[in-house]
């Protein structure tokens, strides 16, 4: 198949799309596709910055262009008329299009330009859909909204999603064409889960971008309730970046409850310092209010690291159906120590075993068979009904 990925900046800072494009699209190149990806709204200097997304495209042979931009924006861009004619031509070559997220300039593009050159157009909201997000901006929304869901929504052949729980989030209607995925990431091949529990360090994890969303206000509450249950003989260590005012008050949270010389905060980690992390990190925390997929928890799982999340986190099932960690159900800092206290006293190794056997099944290759199987599936409906 010949398969254009649409996105707006591959930035580390934008969380789960920059990767999901990235992951899907050189793994549906190493199953034998013909790939490109067309990116919008980023500026040559934040490219340099996110290089290792672009090398990975490069190594696996997947093509990229890029459209001019002033600014790096979450929402993309439109590029000038050279691009947009760019953007013609690649739609008239490929098979089928995939764009990522709802709100994004480019895709009033790409809603004009399909209207008139038909192909086969899928959609991954990455949660934007969901009854969480539909909340927020809720009066905003309702003017876009007139044309980003129930025109270009609507006008999609298939929205894909990465869990049944998302999928049942969405509108009744959008229900009908919508398949559900998964996302996965690239595991180092000779991974192997740690054995040496006594002597791992007594390190609880908060992995992700530090915004009220995830509430990490909430995971420092809770561990500040833990320690002084226990003893102060535990750490958390706190990676991400996020606003720094925010991330400021995070800091004076956590000396108002006199956890300070007990929270480390690292800031943003790239692939290798991650590793490191995982590593040397006995437990994840989660306390999101709202997350479609999670891949902090798929990566945890992975590295054989048991995790404490909220029922919020789609995850979460995983999470329980593996006896992987221990899902707490709202957001109450005394609830979460109570499920903290009784995650470490476990049988660790064995809730070791269960989160690195369930983190086997976030794998790319077996992931992309999903998409692919979509891909293949869309076109020859989309030529059936031509």
């Amino acid at each position: 198949m010949r398969i254009l990925f649409i996105t707006s900046a591959l930035r580390k800072e934008f969380g789960g799309p920059p990767v999901a494009v990235v992951g899907a699209s050189t793994s549906l190149a190493d199953l034998g596709n013909e790939v490109t990806v067309m990116v919008f709204g980023q500026t040559s200097q934040s490219i340099k910055e996110n290089q290792s997304f672009y090398s990975e495209l490069e190594m696996h042979n997947v093509s990229v262009l890029v459209a001019k931009a002033r600014r790096t924006s979450i929402y993309g861009g439109s590029g000038n008329l050279k691009d947009l004619g760019k953007l013609i031509s690649e739609i008239r070559k490929s098979e089928i299009l995939s764009t990522h997220a709802i709100y994004n300039f480019q895709n009033i593009l790409i809603y004009t330009i399909t209207s008139m050159i038909r192909k086969p157009l899928i959609v991954m909201p990455h949660g934007t859909l969901t009854r969480y997000q539909s909340r927020i901006h809720k009066y905003r929304k309702l003017v876009v909204n007139l044309f980003f869901v129930n025109l270009f929504v609507r006008h999609v052949d298939a929205i894909l999603v990465a869990t049944e729980i998302e999928k049942n989030e969405l509108d009744a209607r959008l229900q009908e064409k919508s398949r559900v995925v998964g996302l996965g990431l690239r595991l180092i091949e000779d991974l192997e889960m740690k054995s040496d529990v006594e002597n791992t360090d007594k390190k609880f994890l908060f992995l992700g971008r530090i915004a009220p969303v995830k509430r990490l206000d909430v995971a420092i509450e809770a561990f500040a309730y833990f320690v002084n249950r226990m003893n102060r003989n535990y750490r958390l260590i706190v990676c991400g970046s996020g606003n720094s005012e925010y991330v400021r008050s995070m800091v004076s949270l956590a000396a108002d409850r006199d956890v300070l010389d007990l929270v480390e905060f690292r800031g943003w980690v790239d692939s290798n310092e991650k590793a490191r992390v995982f590593s040397e990190c006995s437990w994840l925390m989660m306390t999101s209010e709202n997350e479609n997929f999670a891949m902090t928890v798929a990566e945890s799982l992975a590295h054989g690291i048991p995790c404490i999340v909220s029922k919020n986190v789609a995850l979460s099932s995983v999470v329980s159906n593996h006896g992987a960690g221990i899902v707490f159900q709202t957001l109450d800092p005394v609830e979460i120590a109570d499920a903290m206290c009784a995650l470490v006293t476990k049988d660790q190794h064995e809730m070791r075993s269960a989160a690195f056997k369930a983190g086997q099944h976030f794998q790319w290759d077996n992931v992309a068979r999903n998409w692919n199987e979509s891909f293949e599936y869309v076109i020859k409906h989309r030529k059936i009904n031509v």
